[in-house]
């Protein structure tokens, strides 16, 4: 039986090579507080002793399709209320809870947001 040995390359960079911006990401480092923000992607970069994290803020929308990608539908369904009732006029979070509604099987409450999106 033959061994094959695979390396996988490792990137250290320099703390000024990668500076996000810190209003859109949340910035963790060991014994240090933690700041908030809003962000994209999840970054771990090696300093020379210490490991800075990145992550994400979500927004309640987000938050919201991760449940249902997760298939939990229950959580989607009220955050999505509540950004339709603060956002009427929005479609995209009507349509969203009307699938969130209809994955729950209200199909009567599901098909009426449906409609008003279609009319909107």
């Amino acid at each position: 039986m033959t061994r094959i040995q695979v390396a996988f390359p490792v990137i250290v960079l320099p703390p000024h090579s990668f500076d996000p911006p810190r209003d859109r990401l949340s910035v963790e480092t060991p014994g240090a507080p933690v700041a908030r923000g809003r962000g994209s992607r999840s970054h771990t970069l090696a300093a020379e002793s210490s490991v800075i994290v990145v992550k994400p803020e979500l927004t309640d929308e987000q938050l919201a399709d991760l449940h249902m990608a997760r298939k939990d539908f229950e959580r989607p369904a009220f955050s999505y209320k509540r950004l339709a009732d603060q956002n009427p006029r929005n479609p995209v979070y009507l349509n969203k809870l009307g699938i969130a509604l209809h994955q729950q099987a209200a199909l009567a409450a599901a098909l009426k947001l449906l409609r008003t999106c279609l009319e909107g």
